[in-house]
C-alpha cells in the first residue's frame, strides 16, 4: 500500500482521538485535548511502568491484554515492546477498525490479536488464555458489573508468574459519594438512543456502551480489591491530574498479588515524569487529591480552576502550561 492509500484510509476512519505516526505516515488526531494529554505524558509514564514491572523476564513470554482498547493506542506501546502477543478488545466495531489499520496495516506488528466483543461476555474473555499484564484504563465505569469483570480477570491472570492489573478508574459521580468513607455506588442511565442491540453510541468518538452503569466510590473500589487478594495497590499521580476545567476525579493503580519486591519503591526509582509519584493507596484520594486533606485539597484545586479559566480566556500561555504541572496534594509513599 503507498502512502496516498494509507492516507486516505486514515480520513475513512476518523475520528481519531490521539496522534500517531509510523515512518513518513502522520494521523493527526481530532481529539486535542487527550492526545495532547498522551503525547506529553501518559506514553512515557505506561513505558516506565512496564519497564519496572517487566524487569529483567524475557518479553516473548509475556501475554498483554488490554481490555476496552479504544483505537490501539495503548495496545501500539506494548506491541512495541516485543511481547509474545499483545489482545485487544473492544465492542466498537467502528474503534476495533481502527485498530486494525494502526496496528496490523500500518505497523504490520505480528504480536497483535484484535477482537470485536463483549468484556463481560465470560465465555469469550476465558477462551483468550492467561496474561501476565491486564491493562484496564478508562473502562471500569462504563460497565454495569463493575464487580463480575473482577471474576473474569482472576481467571485470566497466570497465577504462576508474577501478573499485574493496571487500572485506571474515572469517579463519575456526585462529589459526596466520591469521597465517602463508606463503600458507594451510583447507577447511571445514559441519555443517548439505543441502537438494535440495545448498546449506547457514543458520537464523540464512535465508542459503544451499555446503557446503564454501576459506578464505584474510591472506597468500594478498595475494598473490591482487598476482597480479590491483591497485595499490591499501588497509586500513582500524574502531571495534570485531571484537568481543572473537568469535574470528574481519577485514580490510576498498578495491581499485583503475588509481588515480593517493594513495588512503590521500585516505581519511584528513576522516575523522570515530572509531578508524579507512586504511592500505597487505602481508598482515600484520587489522581492528586487526598479526601482527608478535601478543605485545603479543595481550595487549591478551586483556585487552579480559576486560574486555568483565566489563562484560557486572556490566553496566558505561560500560565496554561504551568497549570499542567499542579502541585499534588496526595500522600507520597
Amino acid at each position: 500500500m503507498i502512502k496516498e492509500d494509507y492516507e486516505k484510509r486514515i480520513e475513512e476512519l476518523r475520528p481519531w482521538r490521539y496522534n500517531h505516526t509510523h515512518e513518513d505516515i502522520v494521523i493527526k488526531a481530532d481529539n486535542p485535548t487527550s492526545s495532547r494529554i498522551h503525547d506529553q505524558y501518559e506514553k512515557s509514564l505506561l513505558m516506565h511502568i512496564i519497564e519496572k514491572i517487566v524487569g529483567r523476564k524475557k518479553p516473548q513470554n509475556i501475554r498483554v491484554l488490554d481490555i476496552g482498547c479504544l483505537e490501539g493506542h495503548y495496545s501500539d506501546i506494548f506491541c512495541s515492546y516485543g511481547f509474545k502477543e499483545v489482545v485487544s478488545i473492544d465492542l466498537s466495531k467502528k474503534l476495533v477498525a481502527r485498530s486494525n489499520f494502526l496496528l496490523k496495516e500500518l505497523k504490520k506488528y505480528q504480536n497483535s490479536t484484535i477482537i470485536e466483543g463483549n468484556v463481560l461476555d465470560e465465555n469469550l474473555m476465558l477462551s483468550l488464555g492467561n496474561f501476565n499484564i491486564i491493562f484496564f484504563h478508562g473502562l471500569l465505569y462504563h460497565l454495569k458489573n463493575p464487580v463480575g469483570i473482577f471474576d473474569i480477570i482472576e481467571h485470566l491472570l497466570d497465577q504462576k508468574e508474577e501478573s499485574f492489573v493496571l487500572l485506571s478508574h474515572q469517579f463519575h459521580m456526585k462529589y459526596a459519594n466520591m469521597i465517602s468513607p463508606f463503600s458507594l455506588a451510583e447507577m447511571q442511565v445514559r441519555p443517548f438512543q439505543l441502537d438494535r442491540k440495545g448498546l449506547v453510541f457514543s458520537p464523540k468518538d464512535e465508542s459503544v456502551f451499555e446503557r446503564i452503569s454501576v459506578r464505584l466510590n474510591a472506597q468500594a473500589l478498595y475494598k473490591l480489591l482487598r476482597a480479590y487478594n491483591y497485595r499490591k495497590i499501588i497509586a500513582y499521580n500524574t502531571p495534570m491530574g485531571i484537568e481543572f476545567k473537568n469535574k470528574n476525579f481519577a485514580i490510576n493503580l498498578v495491581l499485583a498479588k503475588n509481588v515480593i519486591l517493594n513495588l512503590a519503591e521500585e516505581l519511584n526509582t528513576n522516575l523522570d515524569v515530572p509531578n508524579t509519584n507512586f504511592y500505597n493507596w487505602q481508598g482515600d484520594s484520587a489522581d492528586s487529591y487526598h479526601f482527608k486533606r478535601k478543605a485545603k485539597a479543595l481550595l487549591i484545586r478551586i483556585a487552579l480552576r480559576i486560574l486555568y479559566y483565566s489563562a484560557e480566556l486572556f490566553s496566558w500561555r505561560g500560565i496554561k502550561k504551568l497549570l499542567t504541572l499542579p502541585v499534588s496534594c496526595a500522600k507520597k509513599s
